[in-house]
């Protein structure tokens, strides 16, 4: 689960878009952002969890783990397996974010897959705001384009191939037409990203000149095989799957279309 802080709510006192900010200015301004989420992680959200965890399970069954920059909460439970998850953990991992924006975003009510399976239960459901699917679409798709200019399988990429497959499923859906028909979007993404998370081999500026990449070198498709496959092994889905193969075949699709047309920068 993503939770996006605004970092236009955090800290107002300098844009970091202006033109002519130094890298010096863009790196301290970053860094005050991480230094919030961390606070924030520490001192007000994991003794939240900690409090509600308690009154509802008491001492026994929980464990909260928090990273020391504050971006990786993970509440581990008990499971009634035999035998405990491997790749799939028996936790539920949230990210926070502060460099992040909450727009365009959208309303939606959610609850667990498993509500429509056993219906004699009462299972939790809450209306919460959520980042627009389109963005998201441009989120992913832009974050497969730098792990794709990168060149190796970076470690600890577990479940990292659950991108190509998300991006696959979503580009034939309403949402994946509507991110399509909004190129104003990508390009705010890709400005976004070039302040916040730049790096040296991300190319972003390629995403908008016809050079968008969804697809990594063949060495790199092997290993998110088998990361897929061992997503698949995990039972994280539910049904059956398209083939990997058949990913990067729509992707492969995708990513030429997406290059047919150039994208002006506006900034």
């Amino acid at each position: 689960m993503d939770v996006t802080l605004d970092y236009r709510g955090v800290d107002t006192s300098f844009d970091p878009f202006t033109q002519g900010a130094s890298k010096t200015q863009l790196k301290k301004f970053s860094e005050g952002l991480k230094s919030f989420v961390r606070d924030h992680a520490h001192s007000l959200v994991a003794p939240y969890f900690e409090k509600i965890l308690v009154a509802e399970f008491g001492n026994d069954g929980y464990r909260i783990e928090v990273s020391a920059d504050g971006e990786l909460l993970r509440v581990h439970y008990l499971t009634v397996l035999e035998v405990p998850g491997d790749y799939m953990a028996n936790s539920v991992l949230i990210e926070f974010g502060g460099r992040n924006i909450t727009e365009p975003n959208e309303e939606h009510e959610v609850s667990p897959d498993i509500a429509e399976f056993v219906p004699e239960l009462v299972f939790p459901h809450s209306r919460v705001s959520v980042l627009s699917p389109a963005r998201t679409f441009w989120e992913k798709a832009t974050l497969m384009h730098v792990e794709s200019q990168r060149g190796v399988f970076r470690p600890n990429a577990d479940r990292l191939s659950r991108h190509w497959y998300d991006l696959s499923m979503l580009v034939d859906m309403d949402i994946g037409q509507a991110a399509l028909e909004n190129r104003d979007l990508l390009v705010d993404v890709v400005k976004h990203k070039k302040v916040f998370y730049h790096t040296s081999y991300a190319n972003y500026d390629a995403c908008l000149v016809g050079q968008f990449r969804l697809l990594p070198d063949d060495v790199v498709l092997v290993s998110l095989a088998q990361d897929f496959q061992r997503m698949i092994d995990a039972g994280m889905f539910i049904g059956a799957p398209p083939a990997f193969v058949q990913i990067i075949g729509r992707l492969r699709l995708l990513e030429a279309e997406i290059n047919k047309s150039t994208v002006l920068i506006g900034w």
